[in-house]
This record gives structure tokens, C-alpha cells and sequence, in this order.
């Protein structure tokens, strides 16, 4: 400390100014730049969490708005006559008659019209064909203008959502990828909204399902547009907590397991998930009653601020070196005039 002070004392009176001046302005400075470091990352967070609120606010409309053109397809398929004839009513005439009649001779064309310009893809009705179905029935599957649209249900009996339907009382469902066959996903869609129907004819009843298919694709690049941070993923979970679509499967399948009790708000939730610090948002998709998940990892959210600090930095580092200049100008002006005060009282005292 007396080394110090013994050097202060040493300094030249435009060097003591100079250090003066450096001190007034750094200090509060540094001060700043504490504080500041502290705060940066818990302000680049809230920013990019209200960020991402912002989006998924935006993003789950525009899902619902997709699985809306998908439903309005198939409710305007329902509402054609042959499809009121076939599964409304008890039937009154054979299959081979309703297969002859002009409604059927249009149906598939209409349905064709119907989805034009929507996102589906394709639309198949798979119709039960057991050994007690009446004989007659496969006039449906084998006419010209209905084979690419009915179908025998044998060709999906071993699909997973066949097996939702058999197993519960679900009357519709909407299908991600896996629920359905290969040939489905390959032919028709990789997604489908499907519907079962009855057809009552001398006195059975025989199980239908109207497949309406679409492309996961659109969901997925809604997902990757509502993403700004690297690392970040959003994805879609069905009610039965199965994957319908995501912006990136790979990061999915890390996350998609985050516990179910947290999506019960728009709010992200700070987790540890693999030994990793992450941020989870969930967004409620009301019309199929789908989950929207948005997973923000905190690495990227530590660079961003470890950048903003380095700015900061970098801009401190600049004004302190203006200051210097400043202040050693300053300084040597006053000492300066010191000097100059000092020499003339010499010069008077002389």
C-alpha cells in the first residue's frame, strides 16, 4: 500500500489528472459490467421464451386450421348422397343395384373434386367383407368407377389404428404415421382422419372406415418455422400421448417423453433432462385435442448471452479508450495552465 501511495505521489500532475479522470469513468463502468453479466442470461431467456410464446401462439392456429380442411373434407364426403344411401339408412336394394345406380357412378369423381386444393391426399373406404357378408357386396370393390375408392378391409386389418377401433368405442380418430400400414403410408398418406360407419342390409350389420389421408409434412413445416434458437425442437403429441409430427424426429425422441403432468399451461417449465438444462413449453391444439411441445435447450441460450456480454464489452473497451485520450488531453490542458499560473507568479515575485 505505501509502495503505491509512494508511486501516486511520483506522477506528474498531468499523469495523476489523467488517472483521476480513467477512475471517474471506469469504475462505475465496471460496476455496471458485474451487474450486467449477472442479469444477460436471465434477459436473453425471458426474451426468447416470450419469443417462442409469441410463436406458438401463431403456430397452433394454423395446425388447427390444416385439421380443419381435413374435417370439412370429410364431412362433405358424408354428406354425399351414395355415402347417405350406403351408411345412413338400411339398405332396400342389393349392392349391385346401388353399385349400378348414378349416384355411385359420380361418387368418386366428387370425391376427387372435394379434395382438390386441400391438404388430403387421398380417401379410401375399406368395407368389411367376411363369410357372412352378403355375396353380393364385392360388387362395390369390383366396379369400374368405385374399385379405387372402396376397399376390402382385410388390406388394413393388421394396421394399429384397425386395432384402436376393434378395441374401443372410439367412433373417429386421427392417425399419425405409425397407426397406419405401409401401403397406406406409401400409396395414400402418411397421416389419415378416420371415421367408422355401418351398413345395414338384411338384417346385418357390416363395419366400414372412411380413411381420409394427408401429408405430415405440412405440420412439420409449421413446426420448423416457429423455431429461432439452434438445438430447439417442437413437436405434437396425440391424446394417447403418441408422436404425430415434429421439426426435427431425431431431437423428438429425446424429449418427447417429458412428463405429462407438466402441460397444463402455455408457461415454459425449466427441466433436467439427460443431464441437460432445457426449457418446455406446452401449447394445447384444441380441435383434435393435441399437445404442442416447444423444447428450448440452455446452451445455445448461454452463447447468446456470453455474445452479448462480449459486445458489451467490446463497446466498454472502445469508450475507455476514448476516455483516455480524452482525459490525457483534458489533463494536459489543465496542467498546462497550472503551469503557465505558475510561471508567471514566479515571474511577479522576481
Amino acid at each position: 500500500m505505501h509502495k503505491l501511495k509512494q508511486w501516486y505521489q511520483d506522477l506528474n500532475l498531468q499523469s495523476k489528472f489523467t488517472l483521476v479522470l480513467l477512475l471517474i469513468v471506469s469504475i462505475p463502468a465496471i460496476a455496471i459490467i458485474f451487474f450486467f453479466y449477472g442479469r444477460a442470461y436471465d434477459m436473453v431467456v425471458s426474451y426468447t421464451i416470450r419469443q417462442e410464446q409469441d410463436r406458438s401462439a401463431e403456430t397452433a392456429p394454423l395446425i388447427e386450421e390444416s385439421i380443419q380442411k381435413v374435417l370439412d373434407v370429410s364431412e362433405e364426403i358424408s354428406s354425399l348422397d351414395f355415402y347417405q344411401t350406403l351408411f345412413k339408412n338400411a339398405l332396400t336394394e342389393s349392392f349391385t343395384d346401388l353399385a349400378d345406380s348414378p349416384d355411385a357412378a359420380s361418387f368418386s369423381q366428387k370425391v376427387d373434386q372435394l379434395i382438390t386444393g386441400t391438404p388430403v391426399t387421398n380417401v379410401k373406404i375399406y368395407m368389411e367383407v367376411s363369410k357372412d357378408s352378403p355375396s353380393d357386396i364385392n360388387a362395390l370393390l369390383n366396379k369400374e368407377d368405385l374399385k379405387d375408392t372402396f376397399l376390402s378391409l382385410d388390406q388394413v386389418r393388421g394396421t394399429y389404428w384397425y386395432g384402436i377401433f376393434r378395441g374401443s368405442r372410439v367412433s373417429q380418430l386421427f392417425c399419425p404415421s405409425f397407426y397406419l400400414g405401409t401401403k397406406e403410408q406409401k400409396a395414400y398418406g402418411d397421416q389419415a382422419y378416420i371415421t367408422h360407419a355401418s351398413v345395414i342390409y338384411n338384417n346385418g350389420t357390416y363395419d366400414a372406415y372412411m380413411a381420409v389421408y394427408y401429408s405430415g409434412h405440412d405440420f412439420q413445416q409449421i413446426l420448423s418455422e416457429n423455431l429461432t434458437l439452434d438445438g430447439s425442437v417442437s413437436y405434437i403429441m396425440n391424446e394417447r400421448n403418441n408422436l404425430v409430427s415434429a421439426s426435427s424426429d431425431s431431437l423428438a425422441g429425446i424429449y418427447y417423453k417429458i412428463m405429462e403432468s407438466y402441460m397444463s399451461s402455455n408457461s415454459f417449465v425449466e427441466q433436467d433432462i439427460l443431464g441437460k438444462t432445457v426449457y418446455v413449453g406446452f401449447y394445447r391444439i384444441k380441435q383434435p385435442g393435441w399437445f404442442m411441445v416447444t423444447v428450448l435447450p440452455s446452451q445455445p441460450l448461454i452463447n447468446q448471452s456470453n455474445t452479448l456480454v462480449l459486445q458489451f464489452l467490446s463497446i466498454y473497451i472502445a469508450v475507455l479508450v476514448l476516455t483516455f485520450l480524452l482525459a490525457s488531453t483534458l489533463s494536459k490542458s489543465i496542467t498546462g495552465r497550472i503551469s503557465s499560473v505558475i510561471s508567471q507568479m514566479r515571474t511577479v515575485r522576481h
